[in-house]
């Protein structure tokens, strides 16, 4: 997600020599670990069919949502 990707890139420590490579790994790393989830989720909620596992993802999603709203708020 954009927010995991500005928190890494926040928490990186930059310089001329490594910053091209350095946006490119944290780029990589964020976007491998978007696609596991988004296969994590196929395989649980075969696709959506299953409702009882999709209310489960919805809840964590929105407690994931509401921690963000906490932290950047302060």
């Amino acid at each position: 997600s954009a927010t995991k990707l500005e928190d890494e890139i926040q928490k990186a420590h930059f310089n001329r020599s490594n910053y091209k490579s350095l946006l490119n790994s944290i780029f990589n790393k964020v976007y491998n670990e978007e696609i596991l989830l988004q296969k994590k989720y196929d395989a649980e909620t075969r696709n959506s069919v299953d409702t009882a596992k999709q209310k489960d993802w919805n809840h964590n999603i929105s407690a994931q949502i509401q921690k963000l709203k906490m932290s950047t708020s302060k």
